[in-house]
């Protein structure tokens, strides 16, 4: 009798370690998802300042022509 509880004791803890191994690897695995969205979130948001300083560098180049042709055009005069 005792052989069998020490064989279903084994049995029983190979099982809660078995589990607990998923469970452990289960949230990692979702640790690893959040990391992942965190990541993408990041960045869109770098892009998205990225594409507001291009916009702004385009901008500025068009005023630029824009005052230097109207700066010719006074110098002619």
């Amino acid at each position: 009798m005792c052989v069998i509880n020490i064989i279903f004791s084994l049995i029983i803890q190979s099982v809660l370690i078995k589990n607990s191994i998923i469970c452990v690897i289960i949230i990692l695995e979702i640790l690893n998802i959040i990391i992942y969205v965190i990541n993408i979130i990041i960045f869109i948001i770098i892009l998205n300042i990225h594409i507001k300083n291009i916009i702004i560098c385009v901008i500025n180049i068009f005023i630029f022509i824009i005052f230097n042709i109207i700066n010719k055009i006074i110098n002619k005069f």
